[in-house]
């Protein structure tokens, strides 16, 4: 009898919570009983016309990305989308941006969010803390993955004496201007046998060679980018994935 009585009730709580969920899809409410918390601190509307992010290989993503500290691994990313056409508006809205982000970009990060190349640092969030949305219009950014290597490789490190005053050691020119006709499936004078970039082969290339190892030159290369392991790896990599314009 006493089993007969705890069955019978059984069956009518879990008829009871039937009827009652079947009520409330019946209303169209079932989710939205839910309590959902706002997210807590910093919004930040990041707007712009940005071109060149489909041609970032998979192991990288165009971000906006906030950083902690001098740490080089992003405590928060977000993607940018890309465009419906090449260099079309985007729009980012990066929510949550606690007080202990020190610094935010709009950047590339490898798959383990780790810092590789700032096209555009973006306003120090602590003077917005007070804000509940700071809005930020980049304007036009190439962020290219060949445009990256030429403005923070060779650019930065190479142009000095190719080609920047006018005339270029050994006649490379690595101006953006000239770099990629000079460089991309072009034998190199020194070593013949060998392309000064061969898509698809960094080892093979005599431009990753001489960045990687001395001797391959009446001067030494290999100072010139050994204090930017991350510049290294990412032209290594553009050449690796087809050394797209």
């Amino acid at each position: 009898m006493m089993n007969c009585k705890k069955k019978n009730l059984s069956h009518a709580l879990v008829a009871c919570l039937l009827a009652t969920l079947l009520s409330a899809c019946d209303e169209g409410r079932l989710y939205e009983d839910r309590l959902v918390l706002p997210e807590e601190g910093l919004v930040l509307k990041l707007t712009g016309r940005v071109s060149g992010i489909d041609t970032w290989p998979g192991d990288y993503s165009v971000v906006v990305a906030g950083f902690s500290g001098d740490n080089e691994y992003a405590s928060i990313t977000k993607n940018v989308p890309l465009p419906a056409t090449d260099g079309a508006e985007v729009e980012v809205v990066v929510a949550g941006i606690s007080e202990d982000i020190t610094r935010l970009e709009l950047c590339a990060v490898d798959r383990l969010r780790h810092h590789m190349a700032t096209f555009v640092a973006l306003p120090s969030p602590s003077e917005h803390m007070g804000e509940d949305t700071v809005r930020c219009d980049v304007g036009t950014v190439d962020v290219g993955m060949y445009h990256t290597v030429q403005t923070q490789v060779f650019d930065a490190s190479c142009t000095s004496c190719h080609g920047a005053t006018g005339t270029a050691s050994a006649s490379l020119f690595l101006t953006g201007d000239r770099s990629y006709e000079a460089l991309v499936g072009q034998p190199s004078r020194l070593e013949p046998e060998r392309l000064l970039v061969s898509p698809g082969n960094a080892d093979e290339s005599f431009l990753s060679l001489v960045l990687h190892e001395n001797g391959h030159t009446g001067m030494n290369h290999v100072d010139i980018l050994s204090g930017e392991p991350d510049m290294l790896t990412l032209m290594d990599d553009w050449i690796d994935h087809g050394a797209q314009p």
